[in-house]
C-alpha cells in the first residue's frame, strides 16, 4: 500500500502515512509506527529507494514532521512490482477482497482510471473459478451434516455474495449510469 501512494508521487514517510490516513485509514488499520516498518521491509526488499530531502514534486521543500527525512521513490523493481500486483485478481477470500481488492481499485482509479473496468472483470472471472472449484469439491463429497461440506456450502454462499457485490455495488461505480 505505501508503494502505492509513492507511485503517485514520491514522499518523505510522514506524508505517505499522512495521504493514507486521508485515505485508506477506513479500510486498513495502520499505525505510523507499522506504516514505518513496512516502508523499511520496502527498502531492504529494493522497491523503494530514499534520496536526500529534496523538494516535493510542487516545488515546495519538505516542510512538518520527517522533514529532515530522505525522499522515498519506488524503483523500477518497486514500480513493476505494484503494476503486477495492481493487475493480478485478488484470492477470493471475503477478508482478503474487503482489504486488497478495495486498494486495488483506490489505486487503479487514481493512477489508471481505464483499467479498473478491466480489473473488475478479472476480479469477477476469478470468484467464477472459485466458485466452480468449489462445486466440483463439494459435488465429490458427502452431502448432509459432515463439517467439509457444510463449510463448502458457506464458502459458495460468501462467493456468491462477493459476485453480487461486484455486479452491483462495484460495477455501479466503475459504470454510473449517465
Amino acid at each position: 500500500m505505501p508503494l502505492g501512494f509513492l507511485v503517485e508521487e514520491p514522499a518523505h514517510g510522514y506524508e505517505v502515512y499522512r495521504r493514507f490516513t486521508e485515505s485508506l485509514s477506513g479500510l486498513w488499520a495502520v499505525s505510523e509506527s507499522q506504516m514505518y516498518a513496512t516502508i523499511k521491509r520496502l527498502q531492504e526488499r529494493g522497491l523503494v529507494v530514499a534520496s536526500d530531502g529534496g523538494e516535493h514534486a510542487d516545488g515546495d521543500p519538505p516542510r512538518g514532521p520527517g522533514s529532515a527525512k530522505r525522499l522515498l521513490s519506488p524503483s523500477e523493481a518497486g514500480r513493476a512490482a505494484f503494476a503486477s500486483w495492481l493487475a493480478e485478481p485478488t484470492p477470493c477470500s471475503p477478508r482478503i477482497l474487503r482489504l486488497e481488492f478495495i486498494t486495488r481499485l483506490y489505486f487503479a482509479s487514481r493512477l489508471d482510471r481505464g483499467s479498473v473496468a478491466g480489473i473488475l472483470a478479472s476480479q469477477r472471472a476469478e470468484a467464477e473459478i472459485a466458485i466452480a472449484r468449489l462445486r466440483a469439491y463439494r459435488d465429490a463429497g458427502q452431502e448432509g451434516l459432515d463439517p467439509s461440506s457444510l463449510a463448502q456450502s458457506f464458502s459458495d454462499g460468501q462467493l456468491r455474495a462477493v459476485l453480487e457485490w461486484l455486479d452491483g455495488s462495484v460495477a455501479a461505480a466503475v459504470y454510473p449510469r449517465r
